[in-house]
């Protein structure tokens, strides 16, 4: 299963999504690394919506299960976002993965091992903040 963060974000939060996405991304290649923890898919998505109080965009979870594709939006707030150090933000996407999930076994994604994933999350998100660790 190949795990894509996205991100619908304004000219404000681009600089700080980014610095917490590619860590995350990284660590997520190294604890999820192919595995699907059973479920049906191949593509998971998660799209996180940093566009500010006007959202024009919608939270949503979709299950495409001929396609073998999750997709999700959710909204992180923006001003939470910012005021965050780099760990904090890695966190908050880590949490939005965890959502993700959940939003899954909602959506009748099975067989899925969300123990197991929820897991792979965690150590992803700690392998993540610790990255971005204050040069001492």
């Amino acid at each position: 299963m190949d795990i894509w963060i996205g991100g619908v974000v304004s000219p404000e939060t681009d600089a700080a999504f980014r610095a917490a996405r590619t860590p995350l991304v990284a660590a997520l290649a190294s604890t999820v690394g192919g595995k699907n923890f059973g479920a049906p898919v191949d593509l998971w998505s998660v799209t996180p919506l940093l566009v500010g109080e006007a959202m024009p965009f919608r939270e949503e979870a979709k299950f495409r299960r001929r396609a073998r594709e999750l997709d999700c939006s959710f909204a992180l707030p923006v001003a939470e976002f910012l005021a965050a150090d780099a760990r904090t933000r890695v966190r908050l996407l880590g949490g939005l993965l965890r959502r993700s999930v959940s939003a899954a076994s909602d959506l009748g994604v099975d067989p899925l091992d969300v123990e197991g994933f929820m897991a792979a999350i965690d150590a992803a998100v700690a392998h993540a903040v610790d990255e971005q660790a204050e040069p001492a």
